[in-house]
């Protein structure tokens, strides 16, 4: 995944005046911007007229964490994930950063790696009009409060591409979330073929 990190506010602007306004600001310098931003556009537009997906998202907030027996790779994911497109009206406009008004949801795949790996759960974001982001935040620090150097940078920004496809059919695939009656094991020619065998009918 290739990201952009950014930071509330004017790029490069100097006071407080900066975190009063709508724009974003990165460490990049002008010209790395400008060129981050139009590949980022390019790719994103690729992605949804070949696949009919939009991958690029706004990551909200970061958990910093250590693999266990690794204390010394210190491994970030996203949080929170908004789904957003580049825009520009001209070659000669600035980008703007837009929210594409489909749903915003939790890390996917960060939820079944703490899971599977660690025995934690982070917890679903609620819906919409219940959602606050500081919350939500607080309750995920309930679950890693327990973890040795853990933590979450709750003011990180990133945009960058993400992709669930590949997780989410993993998770179909969990037949441990299916219906006992739509199990595997259950089903008549999984049956036949590794206990009673195949049988033509009798005339």
């Amino acid at each position: 995944m290739t990201f952009l990190a950014l930071k509330e506010g004017h790029l490069f602007p100097e006071g407080e005046g900066k975190y009063l306004d709508t724009k974003l600001q990165t460490d990049e310098d002008e010209q790395k911007l400008q060129s981050r931003l139009l590949n980022t556009y390019y790719f994103a537009r690729t992605s949804i007229e070949e696949q009919g997906v939009n991958l690029l998202y706004l990551a909200l907030g970061m958990l910093r964490w250590y693999d266990t027996g690794d204390s010394e790779t210190l491994r970030s994911a996203p949080l929170v994930l908004v789904p957003v497109s580049l825009e520009r009206s001209s070659a000669q406009e600035r980008f703007r950063l837009r929210y594409t008004g489909s749903e915003i949801g939790a890390n996917l795949s960060l939820q079944a790696k703490m899971k599977s790996d660690f025995n934690l759960t982070i917890p679903d974001m609620p819906e919409a009009e219940e959602f606050d982001f500081n919350d939500y935040v607080k309750a995920i620090n309930t679950h890693i409060a327990k973890e040795a150097n853990w933590s979450i940078d709750a003011d990180a920004i990133e945009l960058g591409f993400f992709s669930f496809g590949k997780f989410l059919i993993y998770n179909d695939l969990d037949t441990g979330k299916w219906p006992k009656i739509a199990k595997p094991e259950n089903h008549h020619n999984v049956i036949s073929l590794l206990e009673s065998g195949f049988h033509e009918d009798v005339l």
